[in-house]
């Protein structure tokens, strides 16, 4: 069920957006076969700092490296949505290598750009903008971020600031040539720094990631100097919405490469005679995945064309995006390998590297409870504003008042609580089993019964 089939994608997206994944989904299939993605699982270890995978000037030679970015640096001058269309399909076929945190990275500095945040195309930032656009958008450079500072502080030094700390596992920071991380700052604020990854004191250590694709990263600054003038005034909340966007475009390609396996393998494997896909289970668990999918879908679309909304659009539609498309990919992935079998969970079957794409997405987002926002306060329809369940909360004992803090003697004191009354002597009768999935407990007593 993917953008470039053209089948279940009647929200959101142009003919012109399906021609591009129906184009991207070919050029991957052909420049990153499945062979590619399993020597990576199989080597067991992350690759080495700074080594970029064999297909990333290919990548770059189909304009996608620079697709959302501006014309005038050399990309594409596409949109987020454009961007998001892109990553879904590499998502579906599990592209490794830093291309998501490359772009995701780009995302941010071309928005800020756009915005004016921070004169960003004037100033003493001009040349550093222009030269990082340029070289993401012809492939010459590969690009990661910290979404929050983690233990990162910034203190101001000669010349610009001194970085301390440790960023949280940044995505793909083993194969960037530059880092965007946040640091603290005394006063509580959040400043951003462009910093080389070879730069003196930083180290960048990958992790053994659940993904092996796409590992994280260690990164970690000791008396790192960084000059004024890559000192980005960036929006910390503008980041956070726009990886927000591209992960969850990320995780709805997974979820729909879970649901077209589980698809094709239901109508391929016949148990008692005919397809497993005949079977109302397998059917409903189909039915389900593809409409988690959609749902992921449209609120992921909607976020990416809302991206250049005021900041209360664009936020809302970034943290529905957050909190659906990821748990779609988690739960899609899980209800596939329940499809597949026992094949699902052996190690030369793919499923599982869906599975671990889709766990990974739900670390760097975190829960879904974490993007969810509670209503605002309200009357309950259909009752008084003074009934007692909408009435406002009591103010506190004052001084003059204490709460008591046991009954005086005499008072009404509260009950002990009731001892639980011993089992029957004689069990309740049940149902003998039955074959299936549940089985109700077996009364043997039953059957000296007349």
């Amino acid at each position: 069920m993917g953008i470039g089939t053209g089948i279940g994608t009647g929200i959101g997206i142009t003919e012109e957006h399906r021609a591009l994944a129906h184009s991207v989904r070919g050029w991957l299939a052909r420049a990153v076969p499945p062979g590619e993605v399993r020597k990576l699982l199989d080597a067991g270890s992350p690759a080495p700092c700074g080594v970029r995978p064999a297909y990333w000037e290919a990548l770059a030679g189909q304009g996608l490296a620079g697709i959302h970015l501006p014309e005038e640096y050399g990309g594409g001058g596409g949109g987020l949505l454009d961007l998001a269309v892109v990553l879904e399909e590499a998502a579906y076929g599990s592209l490794p290598g830093p291309y998501l945190a490359t772009a995701l990275t780009g995302a941010v500095v071309r928005r800020a750009t756009g915005a004016g945040a921070g004169d960003l195309v004037r100033g003493p930032h001009r040349d550093l903008v222009r030269d990082l656009l340029r070289g993401l958008a012809a492939g010459e450079r590969t690009a990661a971020l910290a979404l929050t500072p983690g233990t990162l502080t910034a203190t101001p030094a000669e010349g610009g600031h001194r970085l301390d700390g440790a960023a949280p596992p940044v995505l793909s920071g083993e194969a960037a040539d530059l880092l965007l991380l946040p640091a603290a700052e005394a006063s509580g604020g959040v400043l951003w720094f462009l910093v080389d990854a070879g730069a003196k004191g930083l180290t960048v250590r990958p992790h053994r990631s659940v993904d092996p694709t796409r590992p994280t990263a260690e990164v970690r600054a000791d008396a790192v100097l960084v000059p004024a003038h890559r000192t980005l005034p960036l929006d910390s909340a503008l980041v956070r919405d726009l990886a927000a966007v591209l992960l969850a475009a990320d995780a709805c390609g997974t979820a729909a490469r879970s649901l077209d396996t589980a698809a094709e393998h239901a109508r391929v494997r016949e148990q008692f005679g005919r397809p497993i896909g005949a079977f109302q289970a397998v059917k409903h668990l189909c039915a389900d995945m593809l409409v988690r999918l959609e749902q992921a879908r449209a609120l992921t679309w909607d976020a990416a064309r809302a991206a250049d909304e005021p900041s209360e659009v664009r936020e809302l539609t970034a943290a529905l995006a957050a909190a659906t498309a990821p748990e779609a990919a988690y739960s899609c992935a899980k209800d596939a390998i329940q499809i597949l079998g026992g094949i699902g969970f052996t190690w030369e079957h793919g499923a599982h590297l869906q599975l671990r794409r889709a766990v990974l997405a739900r670390q760097l987002l975190g829960a879904a409870s974490t993007t969810t926002c509670a209503p605002p306060a309200s009357p309950r329809p259909g009752r008084a504003a003074n009934s007692p369940s909408n009435s406002p909360p009591r103010p506190p004992a004052t001084a003059q008042t204490p709460a008591p803090t046991s009954p005086p003697p005499g008072a009404w004191r509260p009950a002990r609580p009731a001892v639980p009354s011993p089992p029957p002597a004689t069990p309740p009768r049940t149902c003998p089993p039955r074959t299936g999935w549940a089985r109700a407990p077996y009364n043997s007593s039953r059957s000296s019964r007349s």
